[in-house]
């Protein structure tokens, strides 16, 4: 999940955010799981989104990995699916 922080950095030049600094903190699952657990899309989302590039976002991480997802409820998968779809991006499955 560090790597999606660097790859955001690289790619878009976009800092990880409250991604990184929960992930710092403590668990990369568990700063996902607070991330996709809010109501509403983040900042760093955001941002993503307006740059068209969603597939640098924690939700399509934990959906288009599959490794990821026993460490995220049923309702948190869907929950970062429908973000995602909300958005228009094309889940990768």
């Amino acid at each position: 999940m560090i790597d999606l922080v660097q790859r955001s950095k690289r790619d878009v030049n976009h800092p990880g955010g409250v991604f990184e600094a929960l992930a710092l903190q403590g668990s990369a699952v568990a700063a996902a799981k607070k991330l996709i657990s809010s109501p509403r899309p983040g900042e760093g989302f955001q941002v993503l989104w307006r740059l068209g590039r969603l597939d640098l976002t924690v939700e399509a991480l934990v959906i288009e990995n599959h490794r990821w997802h026993d460490l995220f409820t049923p309702e948190e998968l869907e929950r970062a699916r429908s973000r995602l779809e909300h958005c228009g991006y094309h889940v990768r499955t």
